[in-house]
C-alpha cells in the first residue's frame, strides 16, 4: 500500500535552458517561462534570472558582444485580461549600482510574441554602464512587467502603477534571449525556438483547483484520481479521494472553464489508495469510477445525483 500525501494542485514546471554551446560569435544567455503574481516568487512585477554557467567569461574580449546585437523574443502565455503588456531585457550590476536595459517588447494578450534587436552601446542606462568584461558580477538580468504606457506593474514605488495588475496577474511569458558579436551574424530563431520544443520541454503553469482539500478526521493522504470527461460536456474534469483512515471520501472536481472547479461528492471510501480509473462499468455511456474494491455508477447527471457504490471484490486492489 502506498500514501501520497500533499495538497492537490496542477502542477507547476518552470522551463530553463539546458546548456547548449554555440560558435563562438552568439551563444544563448537565457529561455524561460515565468509567472508574475501578487504573491510568489516573482510578486513585485520584475522577473530576475541568473547565469547558466556556459556563458563567456568575458563578453567584450575576444569577441565584442557590447558593440554586438542582443536578440530579445517574448512570448505572453496566459494573462489576466488581454491589455497590452510590454518587457524588455534587463542587466543589474554591482548590487545594482549599474543598470542598463533594451528597448521595450510590446504584446497585445496571450499568444502574441514579439521579437526585437539591439545593440547595449545604444540601451537605457542607469548611472554608469553595465561592465559586460565581467558579466560575473552581474547582480542579476531579467524584465519588468509593463502597461502599454511603459509604467511597471509593481508595488515597489509610488510612480509605478501597481493598481493595474489587476489586468495582467497572475501573468506567464516565455523569454529567449541570444547575444551575437559584433561583426556576426545571428543565425536566427528556428535553432532556439524549435530545438527547445523538440526537446520534449513544455511551458506548465501552477493553477490551484482547490484552496484545500482537508476532511474533519483527514490528515492530507490523497489517492483514487482520475481525469475523465464525467458529464459529457466536452472538458476533462478531476476525481480524487482524501481522508485519513478512518474517514476516506471521494469527490469529482467539475470543470467549468479556466480555473473554474466545483466539487462534488462520489461516495465514501474504506481506505485510501493510489489508484482510480475511469470506465464505463455498465456500458450506458457515462463513465464510472473504480477504486479499491468499490465502482461508483455514474448517475448520468453526476453534477446533481448520488451515485451509487458497488463492490465488486472483498480484497483490497491498489
Amino acid at each position: 500500500m502506498h500514501r501520497i500525501f500533499g495538497t492537490i494542485a496542477l502542477a507547476f514546471v518552470v522551463l530553463a535552458a539546458g546548456p547548449r554551446r554555440a560558435a563562438a560569435a552568439e551563444f544563448l544567455v537565457h529561455d524561460g517561462v515565468f509567472t508574475l503574481d501578487e504573491a510568489g516568487a516573482h510578486a513585485h512585477g520584475f522577473y530576475w534570472f541568473d547565469l547558466a554557467g556556459t556563458e563567456p567569461a568575458d563578453w567584450q574580449a575576444p569577441d565584442d558582444y557590447y558593440h554586438g546585437e542582443f536578440h530579445v523574443r517574448v512570448e505572453a502565455l496566459s494573462q489576466a485580461t488581454s491589455r497590452t503588456s510590454q518587457l524588455q531585457y534587463c542587466i543589474w550590476q554591482d548590487s545594482g549600482a549599474r543598470e542598463t536595459c533594451s528597448s521595450f517588447l510590446r504584446l497585445d494578450g496571450p499568444g502574441s510574441v514579439a521579437t526585437a534587436h539591439s545593440s547595449p552601446a545604444d540601451w537605457w542606462i542607469l548611472a554608469e554602464p553595465v561592465d559586460f568584461s565581467r558579466p560575473g558580477d552581474f547582480s542579476h538580468q531579467g524584465t519588468p512587467l509593463r502597461d502599454e504606457t511603459g509604467c511597471i506593474i509593481s508595488d515597489w514605488g509610488t510612480d509605478f502603477c501597481w493598481d493595474g495588475r489587476a489586468d495582467y496577474l497572475p501573468y506567464t511569458a516565455r523569454m529567449t534571449v541570444v547575444a551575437v558579436s559584433a561583426g556576426s551574424t545571428f543565425s536566427g530563431w528556428e535553432r532556439y525556438v524549435e530545438e527547445v520544443a523538440g526537446e520534449g520541454r513544455f511551458p506548465f503553469t501552477h493553477h490551484f483547483i482547490a484552496d484545500s482539500l482537508q476532511l474533519g478526521g483527514g490528515d492530507g493522504r490523497f489517492g483514487s484520481n482520475a481525469l475523465a470527461d464525467f458529464d459529457r460536456d466536452g472538458d476533462l474534469d478531476f476525481a480524487v479521494g482524501n481522508g485519513s483512515w478512518e474517514d476516506h471520501a471521494l469527490w469529482w472536481f467539475e470543470n467549468r472553464g479556466r480555473d473554474t472547479w466545483v466539487r462534488h461528492d462520489v461516495g465514501p471510501l474504506t481506505r485510501a489508495f493510489t489508484s482510480g480509473l475511469a470506465h464505463d462499468i455498465d456500458g450506458d455511456g457515462w463513465l464510472d469510477l473504480v477504486t479499491s474494491h468499490f465502482w461508483f455508477r455514474n448517475p448520468q447527471t453526476p453534477a446533481t445525483s448520488a451515485w451509487t457504490r458497488h463492490q465488486y471484490s472483498a480484497e483490497d486492489v491498489e
